[in-house]
């Protein structure tokens, strides 16, 4: 009986082990979980280069899945504004708590949570990096102010930043940085005066700008010649003693823009003498580039013949023998020419002596 008894109790205390394994079996481990915000309570994130350029609001949010209480929560970073050790005699399955990080710098934050089963969560810890202060550019210096256009300047900086200064630019062009705080490179010049945009940049993204340099190219040389364009065609044809008005040209040129005004036409054209004529167009550019000269041709032609506007009448002589001899110096025969410089010669078929009967005289111009 007695051994019975005690197998019994042997069995209640095992029994009691497995219940008391079992429940702590079932008492997961606490979970913390970091997220960072802003003041304004937006959840943000370090740049790609892990800093951030404002103050973060740390949230930790530790948990427990199996519901066994929170009963303390320990933050062991040193030197952060707002640190704290929480304790609550209930606990919760889940509690929250902020802390403010302000201090410029790389501050590492390591915290840990314990439930009331007695299960410390492995230590974590995550790094924040914050730096709100924008890099100083201490000096601009260029090798010229009056460079020509299409020159390359030489850009000199000098800019320090409490966490160092990882990029400069100057009009956009990536400066290089040989040594120390000195950022050096070269930018092209653009024709007339132009500022220099100098920016500074650190690893938390904080930009500063300068833009207390300037230069003023000079123009490039001008090289192009103006170009001539004819008005109307070339050659052309006009009537000996038509009217003959020119009908003129264009001129442009890349930097002065309209020159037809500065066109001089060189024009000898005679409409009242037959022949060929030219009239040339040329003009010069404020950098005295002359344009290559433009010819029109002229041909001044005579194809109309003259034409007689004043024939004498028919006359009726009587004979005075087998021939009739007449003076006809006294008619007037009169005929035109669309061409006032040629001479014309008037020439007829009568005979010396007339016969009887009736005769025709035929009577033309010439020009000699």
């Amino acid at each position: 009986m007695r051994q019975t008894k005690g197998l019994m109790a042997i069995l209640i205390i095992l029994i009691a082990v497995v219940n008391i394994n079992a429940v702590m079996a079932l008492d997961g481990m606490p979970n913390s979980v970091l997220t960072n915000y802003s003041l304004s309570g937006e959840q943000i994130f370090p740049n790609i280069n892990g800093w951030f350029n404002q103050n973060v609001t740390l949230n930790i949010t530790s948990t427990n899945e199996t519901g066994t209480n929170i009963t303390q929560f320990i933050n062991i970073t040193g030197g952060v504004s707002g640190t704290f050790t929480y304790s609550s005699g209930g606990g919760s399955t889940t509690f929250t708590t902020l802390t403010n990080i302000s201090v410029e710098g790389i501050t590492t934050v390591e915290y840990y949570a314990i439930d009331a089963s007695g299960n410390i969560e492995p230590e974590k810890n995550s790094t924040i990096k914050i730096d709100r202060t924008k890099p100083v550019i201490n000096l601009v210096a260029l090798n010229t102010t009056s460079p020509n256009t299409g020159n390359a300047i030489l850009v000199t900086v000098n800019a320090t930043d409490n966490f160092g200064v990882t990029s400069v630019t100057a009009n956009g062009t990536a400066l290089t940085n040989p040594s120390g705080n000195i950022w050096n490179g070269t930018i092209i010049a653009s024709v007339g005066t132009h500022s220099v945009n100098v920016s500074a940049s650190d690893a938390a993204d904080n930009v500063v700008y300068n833009e207390t340099q300037s230069y003023n190219a000079n123009p490039p040389p001008d090289t192009t010649k103006p170009v001539i364009t004819l008005l109307d065609s070339t050659p052309i044809t006009i009537e000996v003693g038509s009217v003959y008005i020119d009908a003129g040209a264009t001129a442009l040129d890349n930097y002065d823009g309209d020159l037809t005004g500065s066109i001089v036409t060189v024009n000898h054209v005679d409409n009242t003498t037959v022949g060929t004529y030219s009239v040339t167009y040329n003009v010069n550019d404020s950098s005295n580039n002359a344009a290559t000269e433009v010819t029109r041709t002229v041909n001044i032609v005579d194809t109309i013949a003259p034409y007689f506007i004043n024939v004498p009448a028919n006359r009726t002589v009587n004979a005075t023998g087998i021939l009739t001899y007449l003076n006809l110096s006294e008619e007037t025969i009169q005929a035109i020419d669309n061409n006032p410089g040629c001479i014309l010669k008037n020439t007829n078929n009568a005979p010396i002596g007339f016969p009887l009967g009736t005769t025709n005289i035929y009577s033309k111009r010439q020009r000699l």
